[in-house]
Formats: C-alpha cells, structure tokens, sequence
C-alpha cells in the first residue's frame, strides 16, 4: 500500500513494507529517505504503532524540507552523529504530544481557514496568507 503526502511542498511517498524490502527497517519501524522523497514504515505494526511512527517519520521529513534540520545542525558543529542523536530524540519527546494535541483538538483544527492570514504586509500594504508565503519561499527555505 502507497499513500502520498505533501511536506514542505514536496511529495513524499510513504510505503508499508517489510525489513525483507528495506534494510532499513530491520532494526526500525520506520525510516525516511529525503533522497527519494519517501517516507518507509514497516507493514507488520499495529494500527496505533503506525500512526505513531508515520508521524515520527513525517517529522524527520519536516525537519529536512522545511531547512530547519540545517539550522539546527550549524548548532553541532559539523557532527553528523551528534545532530541525528539530538533530531531522533527531539522527534522522540515531541511525538505524543503532537498525537495527543491533535486528539484532544480534533474539531477546533478541522474548522481552521485553508489559507490564514497572518504578516508581513506586502508593498502595498496587504497581508500575504500563509498558503502564499510558504508557496513562495518553500515551507521557510
């Protein structure tokens, strides 16, 4: 089973499949490949446990689409390890929360506009909506 998903303005395609199909999968749930655009989870898990890694995994691709993981990776100084350490387990606390956020919000989140207003003002003194913004500059790149 394929689905697909827009991050940051990319297509990512997120495949359920076995650690037979992709290695990366042996030891975990769930693995991201921004090279591809394609978000893996492993098809064996249980309902709740996908839902929780496809998040996790929406997170890693994020992070990577939106620029911030460069942002946060100047921090480590150029180890590579260290910022995958710090990303993993930032994605790790932020996970259950989110979950529970959109659980306990579900009606007031469905019932937000498509496109928000929010600024800077243009030239000509207008508000450009988000939906703009983020077309615009590719989701904070």
């Amino acid at each position: 089973m394929t689905q697909r998903l827009s991050i940051c303005g990319l297509e990512y395609k997120v495949v359920y499949a076995s650690s037979d199909d992709v290695p990366e999968l042996i030891e975990n749930d769930g693995h991201t490949s921004c090279a591809t655009n394609t978000i893996y989870i492993r098809a064996n898990l249980a309902p709740c446990r996908k839902r929780d890694t496809l998040l996790h995994e929406i997170l890693h691709a994020f992070l990577e689409a939106s620029g911030i993981d460069h942002f946060l990776g100047t921090t480590f100084k150029g180890d590579p390890k260290e910022y995958e350490r710090f990303e993993e387990t930032l994605i790790r606390l932020v996970v259950p929360s989110i979950l529970r956020l959109v659980e306990e919000n579900r009606g007031a989140l469905l019932d937000i506009p498509a496109t928000v207003k929010v600024g800077p003002k243009n030239a000509r003194g207008k508000t450009r909506s988000k939906k703009a913004r983020g077309a615009r500059r590719g989701c904070g790149r």
